[in-house]
């Protein structure tokens, strides 16, 4: 099977961007079980697509298009329209969570498949490894909540630093933000390289997203899976995507984290005391229960690790090429 593969008009992908480690990654998913170019048009039997819509028009079918940009033209013409999770294909075609895209045509039907995130191998618990212990130590504290990837309006963890002094005054704790562009008074924050960040991950004991709207939740997060193959809990929102994921009885969820809210916005967030309350609590169970939360975690991750995704891919790329032949 030889697949073309081309993200946007990025001529070359490097370990420098989250977007470009999401492709990355997906890449070496394929090349388990398909020949794959990346950017090099010619002749395939299959060409895999995302946010370029020039490009896109241009190819012949079988073809597949990644949900997100939404474009008219490419959701009618593409062989399958590629989501990150189900509940991302069913909104797809039953309008579920899609007010942020009001332009997409309600009542047709689209021919989905869910491909998923994939995590890299490097990812696995290595709290004991030097590299976390010197993280750790740099720290100072019993307990470490870590943030991982640039904070801006829309998962600003203004709950978090609500809490943070008395939390800081009862227990022996603090907050780590895996990102120098994103400072805040008060905080450790350092820029790991990617290579690392397995390591940063593992010296947390717990990974904390907040006020992610929507969208977010249902294009998918590569720092849950991360996190979840490092073994490291997360407290997170509750939604359709999350759930999929972690199951319906996951103990971290917060049910304030999984609002709608215009990521574009200017305005600062404002402080819901409720999910304050919450979060607070939660973080108490997390520091409790974090090895048991931890431990089982990993297994779920392990299904998104390149040579285990590609074992459900193979199949649905395969139906993808007969679909127009």
């Amino acid at each position: 099977m030889r697949i073309f593969y081309q993200y946007s008009n990025v001529k070359k992908l490097t370990l420098t961007k989250g977007d470009y480690i999401n492709e990355f990654n997906f890449i070496k998913t394929l090349r388990q079980f398909a020949d794959v170019t990346y950017g090099n048009i010619g002749k395939y039997d299959l060409y895999f697509i995302r946010g370029n819509v020039e490009l896109f028009k241009k190819l012949p079918k079988p073809k597949i298009w990644v949900a997100a940009p939404y474009n008219k033209y490419c959701y009618r013409q593409a062989t399958a329209i590629a989501t990150f999770n189900k509940a991302w294909s069913e909104g797809i075609n039953n309008g579920i969570d899609f007010s942020w895209v009001p332009e997409i045509e309600r009542g047709r039907r689209y021919r989905t498949i869910t491909i998923h995130q994939a995590v890299d191998d490097h990812f696995v618990p290595s709290r004991s490894f030097r590299k976390s212990q010197e993280i750790r130590k740099k720290i100072g504290k019993e307990f470490i909540i870590g943030h991982f990837g640039r904070i801006v309006r829309s998962n600003y963890p203004i709950a978090l630093l609500h809490i943070l002094p008395e939390l800081r005054k009862k227990y022996s704790i603090d907050f780590l933000i895996g990102s120098s562009k994103s400072q805040i008074n008060n905080i450790a924050h350092t820029n790991f390289n990617y290579e690392e960040v397995p390591y940063a991950i593992s010296a947390c004991d717990l990974i904390v997203l907040s006020n992610w709207g929507v969208e977010w939740e249902i294009c998918g997060c590569r720092k849950i899976l991360e996190a979840a193959a490092c073994g490291v809990p997360i407290i997170c929102g509750k939604s359709r995507a999350r759930i999929e994921f972690f199951g319906k009885n996951y103990p971290l969820f917060h049910s304030g984290f999984n609002k709608d809210q215009d990521v574009y916005s200017k305005k600062p967030l404002p402080l819901n005391k409720n999910d304050a309350d919450e979060l607070f609590y939660l973080i108490e169970l997390a520091m409790k229960y974090k090895d048991k939360i931890g431990k089982k975690l990993i297994p779920i991750a392990e299904k998104f690790k390149p040579k285990q995704l590609a074992k459900q891919l193979k199949p649905i790329f395969s139906k993808t090429i007969k679909t127009n032949i």
